[in-house]
């Protein structure tokens, strides 16, 4: 089953009707509504059909095929889960919480951004998170924006965290945050209007451990790579290509 949203519409198609009609109706659909529009969706669980999806106005709402959506948080920045579907991933407030698939807290830590938000130029803005990847089972990913006075964006900062266990739910210690200020070059702030994102787009290539990531404000480089690896004293690490 495949999703395609439009404004605050969502629509479903089945994969086998896309491939043998040139016309094809979708199978269902549901809208957001009043709500506003669809800024992100996700699948959970593609057997039950499952999935949450998130409104430009910061509303999470959780739903299935054939049912309707139900709210489930309010003033959301970005979402993920992880590969199968059992975790969820919320950035909220400048804190990453990771929900069970039935919504119920599992741990919550503060997101810093302090070696952002000590540069000079730094006075009357603010941090937003922008977007969420869960690309491995120990490591988050975090794009970020800032906000200047008049809401309009400005940079683009992530942060990679990662936990010292095999998930993030295994290991007793504090996850490691890796923070790269510059991961794009190039960024153009006004080549999409504020508030329209993610602009983080990732891609993980498990066999080389590598992620691939871009970014739409990006006007000069387009691709940037980071590297998963171990030191020779057996601690992870994460290296910017």
């Amino acid at each position: 089953m495949l999703a395609a949203c439009t404004d605050s519409e969502i629509q479903f198609f089945s994969s086998a009707s896309l491939l043998t009609h040139k016309d094809v109706e979708p199978s269902s659909s549901c809208s957001l509504g009043r709500y506003g529009t669809v800024k992100d969706f996700k699948w959970l669980h593609h057997a039950s059909a499952a999935y949450i999806v998130l409104s430009n106005g910061g509303l999470l709402c959780h739903g299935s095929l054939g049912k309707d959506l139900k709210d489930v948080i309010e003033n959301v920045d970005a979402v993920d889960c992880c590969k199968d579907g059992n975790h969820i991933a919320v950035a909220r407030e400048n804190k990453l919480t990771i929900l069970s698939s039935d919504f119920k807290e599992t741990c919550c830590m503060s997101l810093s951004f302090q070696l952002w938000s000590n540069e000079s130029d730094s006075e009357g803005t603010t941090i937003k998170v922008d977007s969420i990847g869960w690309v491995r089972d120990d490591s988050i990913v975090i794009g970020c924006v800032r906000l200047n006075e008049e809401s309009n964006e400005e940079g683009y900062l992530v942060q990679v965290i990662r936990s010292e266990g095999n998930t993030f739910f295994d290991s007793p210690s504090k996850p490691v945050v890796y923070t790269y200020v510059d991961f794009f070059h190039g960024i153009m702030d006004d080549v999409l209007p504020s508030g329209v994102g993610p602009n983080l787009l990732l891609g993980y290539l498990h066999r080389w451990d590598l992620m691939v990531a871009s970014n739409r404000k990006s006007i000069d480089e387009h691709i940037a790579l980071l590297k998963w690896s171990f030191t020779p004293d057996d601690k992870k690490n994460c290296n910017i290509s």
